[in-house]
């Protein structure tokens, strides 16, 4: 069980519960998918159901394994009165209004305090133990983008494209999709989140993928657009300049760079180019249990970039009615910069 301490003193809490699975994971190693981690300032408990209870034994340690079968309101009855809890924390971003009238039930008497970010931010910098599972699950992609690449061809449906990503990132021993396939063609393909249609891949057009796996829990997240029979000079025009700032990127992802100030590198090398106004999105996020979590790489980001952090450079333009281009890599901040974990290539790839 990681300690919280530092946390619960930062917010002058006695307790803090936690509800979002993958907080609990990191925490304190419990897979399950129903629970909730209840953490004083000298114990942890965990409090799930007889589905998961031999689960959560062999899965944790110094914790004190609860089961929720008399009800939350007495479980917490019991732990607030013995614990002298007056002031709980709990995860605002992850429950709802209607939750949170519960929660105002089971606590009657002492006070909630809704926290943001609390296990987030302990998350940003990765261990060896999770850049292992990370650099596998980007492995995993990578080899399933490498062994679906011969089978793309004209006639071929957008979620036929999925489906065979997803199958051979399972075969590998995925656990599944770290989020719903994106297979965009054609026109669709200036949709950045145009996930998988019935349409036909037709010579002439680009196909956006972008996909990724779990493996132990890890994401990963990978985009290449490669074109199918021959395309036109603005296409390759826009392919090479959308390949140029993102290799460009690269090298700017390192300790102490500010996350906003590479976003603006990326948008004034379009605007050199005059189409920055075709990109809308952010250069890149953090990747880990989540695949959006913090740092983000945007004009916004307030954060200064560590090594070991895991971030995604993946800058895009995207012409509407006419076609769109991401390139992404899942990439370490490395001490000389972004360290690739997605290593398929990236000049552009005709499919015939």
């Amino acid at each position: 069980m990681k300690d919280i301490t530092e946390q619960l003193q930062k917010f002058g809490l006695d307790a803090m519960l936690f509800s979002y699975m993958n907080n609990i994971f990191y925490l304190c190693g419990f897979k399950g998918t129903a629970g909730q981690l209840f953490v004083t300032r000298d114990d942890a408990f965990l409090i799930t159901d007889f589905r998961y209870l031999s689960q959560a034994k062999e899965q944790t340690e110094d914790v004190t394994i609860i089961d929720i079968a008399n009800g939350e309101k007495a479980v917490f009855d019991k732990l607030i009165k013995e614990y002298n809890i007056k002031k709980t924390g709990f995860e605002q971003s992850y429950i709802t209004y209607e939750k949170f009238l519960q929660l105002k039930k089971i606590f009657e008497g002492t006070k909630l305090f809704g926290v943001k970010g609390t296990v987030e931010e302990m998350r940003i910098v990765k261990t060896g133990d999770e850049l292992k599972l990370l650099s596998r699950a980007c492995e995993i992609a990578d080899t399933a983008f490498e062994t679906v690449f011969p089978r793309i061809k004209e006639g071929v449906t957008e979620l036929e494209i999925a489906a065979m990503l997803e199958y051979e990132m399972k075969r590998q021993g995925a656990s599944g999709a770290s989020f719903e396939t994106i297979v965009a063609s054609g026109k669709r393909s200036s949709m950045p989140h145009g996930t998988a249609s019935t349409k036909p891949l037709k010579s002439g057009e680009f196909v956006v993928m972008d996909f990724g796996c779990v493996f132990g829990g890890y994401c990963s997240d990978i985009t290449r657009t490669v074109a199918v029979g021959d395309i036109s000079d603005k296409m390759r025009d826009i392919y090479t300049k959308v390949q140029t700032v993102q290799e460009e990127m690269l090298p700017l992802v390192k300790p102490g760079a500010a996350c906003k100030a590479i976003d603006a590198e990326s948008r004034k090398m379009f605007k050199t180019w005059g189409i920055d106004k075709y990109f809308g999105h952010s250069l890149g996020h953090g990747v880990g249990l989540d695949i959006h979590e913090l740092p983000n790489l945007s004009p916004k980001s307030p954060y200064t970039l560590e090594e070991n952090m895991i971030v995604t450079v993946e800058p895009g333009i995207y012409i509407e009615g006419e076609f769109g281009v991401r390139i992404e890599d899942t990439v370490k901040v490395g001490v000389k910069g972004a360290e690739r974990l997605t290593k398929s290539d990236k000049n552009l790839r005709i499919c015939r």
